[in-house]
């Protein structure tokens, strides 16, 4: 039998073919759906034929499902590059593999123990996860589309990706270098297919609402804004993971010793993102979880790798700012606007229609202060910008969306549960033998999707729920088998 340590001084996990071959998927996978998204009886016959097969792997070996799954989380952006029937490939994936995973456990009284998480915080979330099938039941009482109760009841069910998570990262005869290699080209993937977008749009080889940007508005879920003087936000859902990855990763340059130089480089990818992306949310949770970052580290290596992090998030978007108009402008104007309309909300478009919303939010809150009004609920309220009045279901401040939908009740089971996890993240860091550095970023990574929660619906985002789902497989493990795991971590780059 081998043993975890043997594994982890073999090689490392970056300079490994895999690595490319899943940067090449990234890509793939973008072209097949913009082809294929004027052909849908095309696009159907492609969906399920890849779900039969993903369903064979599986059955014959749920290592390589697992990894099929992480694959589409990671390289697959929103999940709805290609659908069947309506519902995303995502959802067809992950419940296909829960469903199999369900049945081989239950019919073999060895693998029943699979079924549970052996730790409390399990248990914490089966209430919140008993809340929301109450408020999807509540929706469709109160007379809430069903297909948006359906939509809104979808990601919480993504959970359920936590039992296979905590027992496949708990057996120790596979340590998940594979899934490292995933989400070093999900990194760079994005980095440069945000910067692919931002040089289509700023350089006018693209435009706005031409066949291509409506395919990713509607496939990549995302958006590309003109911001003015040829700067152009590219959002996109995915965007969400890139936050975490830039504070761990800080986290983890905290520690005193020499680093490889690419972890730097993961530093400058995450920044271009952020830097492309331009989310005050997203940049204000950074800049907050920065701060936290000084505990469990020493002052000098907290200041000097928080200021890499922030000069390189600033040096990046002045550049993309100087590219785009031609070196007209450095972007200050656009900072000035997007920031200082949380002064003066009335300052900045975006900002203003927020505040909109908060009264007719507030009236829908305490119309069912306790029981909340169910998933699925939308808000109508009047548009300044616009001029017109507008019901749409993003609330666009997510503590106040769950208060709607969840009512009192739920929202405080909710609360608590976020408790249980910042405070078992607190025991592994003072329990850790040696590598603090990850737990202090992974807390400090919670603390980023607490506060963009205040502005958007980031926790019960589908990738919100994903990265708290890691965090959960991750929180419950042994400490001893996470200081193990962070070496991995450690030497990712490093050839052995």
């Amino acid at each position: 039998m081998i043993s975890l340590p043997d594994i982890k001084i073999s090689s490392s996990a970056f300079h490994h073919g895999q690595t490319v071959a899943f940067v090449f998927l990234f890509f793939l996978l973008r072209l097949l759906s913009f082809w294929m998204a004027p052909h849908p009886v095309l696009q159907g016959f492609f969906v399920s034929g890849l779900i039969l097969a993903f369903a064979a792997a599986t059955y014959h070996n749920e290592h390589i499902g697992w990894y099929m799954l992480v694959s589409e989380l990671l390289l697959g952006g929103s999940g709805h590059f290609f659908e069947l029937g309506g519902l995303a490939i995502r959802t067809l994936l992950i419940y296909t593999f829960l469903v199999i995973w369900t049945i081989r456990s239950l019919s073999n009284p060895d693998l029943r123990h699979r079924l549970i998480v052996p730790h409390r915080l399990f248990y914490i979330l089966v209430p919140v996860l008993l809340v929301t099938v109450f408020a999807s039941v509540r929706g469709i009482v109160m007379g809430n589309e069903f297909r948006a109760v359906a939509a809104d009841i979808i990601p919480f069910s993504f959970f359920g990706l936590l039992l296979p998570a905590y027992h496949l990262l708990h057996d120790r005869h596979h340590v998940p270098k594979i899934v490292i290699r995933l989400f070093i080209a999900f990194v760079l993937g994005s980095a440069l297919f945000a910067l692919l977008n931002f040089t289509l749009f700023a350089g006018g080889f693209e435009i706005v609402h031409g066949p291509y940007y409506n395919w990713y508005r509607d496939f990549a879920l995302g958006k590309i804004t003109d911001m003015g003087n040829g700067f152009f936000r590219v959002v996109a859902p995915e965007h969400l993971l890139i936050v975490p990855t830039l504070i761990i990763t800080a986290s983890l340059l905290m520690r005193d010793e020499k680093h490889h130089v690419l972890w730097r480089v993961m530093i400058i990818l995450s920044g271009l993102v952020l830097a492309i992306n331009f989310s005050r949310s997203y940049l204000i949770a950074i800049a907050i979880s920065l701060l936290l970052l000084k505990y469990k580290h020493s002052v000098s290596k907290w200041i000097k790798e928080s200021a890499f992090a922030v000069l390189t998030l600033l040096v990046l978007f002045v550049g993309l700012n100087l590219a785009g108009s031609g070196g007209q402008s450095f972007g200050t104007e656009l900072i000035a606007g997007r920031f200082g309309g949380i002064a003066d909300v009335s300052s900045e478009a975006s900002a203003y229609t927020r505040s909109a919303l908060l009264e007719p939010i507030y009236t829908k809150i305490f119309k069912h202060p306790i029981a909340g009004n169910g998933l699925g609920s939308s808000v109508t309220f009047f548009e300044p910008v616009l001029g017109s009045t507008i019901t749409t279901r993003q609330f666009d401040w997510g503590y106040l969306e769950l208060l709607a939908e969840l009512g009192m009740f739920g929202f405080t089971i909710f609360i608590i549960f976020l408790g249980y996890i910042v405070a078992e993240l607190l025991r592994h860091i003072r329990a850790a033998h040696e590598y603090h550095d990850f737990h202090v970023g992974l807390l400090a990574s919670v603390t980023a999707f607490g506060i963009m929660t205040m502005f958007m619906p980031a926790f019960f985002h589908v990738f919100g729920v994903l990265f708290l789902v890691g965090t959960l497989a991750v929180a419950a493990q042994p400490v001893l088998f996470l200081d193990r795991f962070v070496d991995i971590l450690y030497s990712v780059f490093h050839k052995r």
